[in-house]
């Protein structure tokens, strides 16, 4: 058989080189490991509706816990944290994500919405400390509005229709201050942010007072036209806020945190957590737990809302205890200590499961 000439093998060489290109060829990945005995198979974590940062988040978790635990793990979108509870208490879904604190402390306790229904049995995993939706209070420079008590006599945008959670912040900020929406200012609706920006603009309302986040194009695009002061709680108001509502956060924003506040702020923040039916195998848990801080720049590069999740902020309001598979992880890095053990079992005995 007559040899092929070397200019020839060469030229096989790179068309079958450029034909597994074209047919997507890629070297075999590392194969997950499998799940352990007694582990599910597959689990689900609920999140809020698809395209919301907790929904994108909840995605990238699900890719994490596979690629480091190899149980099959599903992002299943709802509504909103009550419709994912709901889920809980009745077994169909093993994950909550981003759930609020409201809604975690009432679900365990049946209390509230949960009066006479059935509790969801979960523990927490991750908590997100106070910075993810701060309840900000940005008043017209104009206005003269400096601090809380001068919004008397002014016309606040305070009413966000449909979000029950916003005035449950909101009405219990005004009671712990004072402040009667009837008598004591205008309360007006606060509607799409394009809307609030044009009412703060026209000097039609005095300020606005909803949930938000940092660096909002809406606020940056209004302080170049519109000089506006992004208005403070002192710590004793703090306080007082979390006397009417305990589980509502409170923390301190950076100047910078959001475009033209030139100073630090406090604010009342809606605190939320991600949370696991406490019957998950502790093993299983403790793996999830050491996938996402093990590896949080990969949880993190899923979508930027999980930088709102800090391991030292495991001790700043948690609601309900702490699961065992996550106490496991929290002390052999060294950062569970007496008093977050006291308050485990404090909030066990609460919730009637010391024992």
């Amino acid at each position: 058989m007559k040899k092929l000439p070397y200019w020839l093998h060469g030229c096989l060489g790179v068309i079958l080189v450029a034909s597994l290109v074209l047919v997507g060829y890629v070297p075999k990945a590392t194969p997950s490991p499998k799940p352990k005995e007694g582990w599910p198979k597959a689990i689900s974590l609920g999140t809020k509706p698809i395209g919301s940062a907790p929904y994108l988040r909840g995605i990238g978790m699900a890719k994490m816990i596979e690629k480091y635990t190899g149980v099959t793990a599903t992002a299943e979108p709802f509504t909103g944290s009550m419709a994912v509870q709901t889920q809980m208490a009745k077994g169909r879904i093993e994950m909550g994500i981003e759930l609020t604190s409201k809604d975690i402390h009432d679900s365990v306790r049946g209390v509230d919405f949960w009066s006479g229904k059935k509790p969801v049995q979960q523990r927490l995993i991750t908590w997100g400390g106070g910075g993810g939706s701060p309840l900000q209070i940005i008043a017209r420079a104009a206005s003269g509005i400096k601090s809380i008590q001068d919004i008397r006599g002014k016309r606040i945008m305070c009413r966000v229709p449909g979000s029950k959670i916003t005035d449950l912040y909101v009405f219990s900020l005004f009671k712990a201050m004072g402040l009667d929406p009837e008598k004591d200012f205008k309360a007006l609706p606060s509607g799409k942010r394009s809307d609030i920006a044009e009412m703060l603009k026209e000097g039609r309302a005095d300020a606005n007072i909803r949930f938000g986040r940092a660096k909002e194009s809406w606020i940056t695009e209004l302080v170049r036209s519109t000089p506006l002061t992004f208005v403070s709680l002192t710590d004793e108001e703090g306080k007082r806020c979390q006397e009417v509502l305990p589980t509502a956060g409170f923390a301190t924003f950076p100047a910078g945190y959001q475009t033209g506040m030139d100073n630090p702020v406090k604010w009342l923040s809606l605190v939320t957590g991600d949370t696991i039916l406490k019957d998950v195998p502790d093993s299983l848990v403790y793996e999830i737990v050491k996938a996402i801080w093990g590896h949080f720049e990969e949880a993190c590069s899923y979508h930027h809302s999980m930088r709102d999740f800090r391991l030292d902020y495991i001790g700043l309001m948690p609601v309900v205890p702490w699961h065992a598979g996550a106490i496991r992880y929290f002390k052999e890095i060294g950062i569970w200590n007496d008093e977050l053990e006291q308050t485990n079992q404090r909030l066990l005995k609460e919730i009637g499961q010391d024992k």
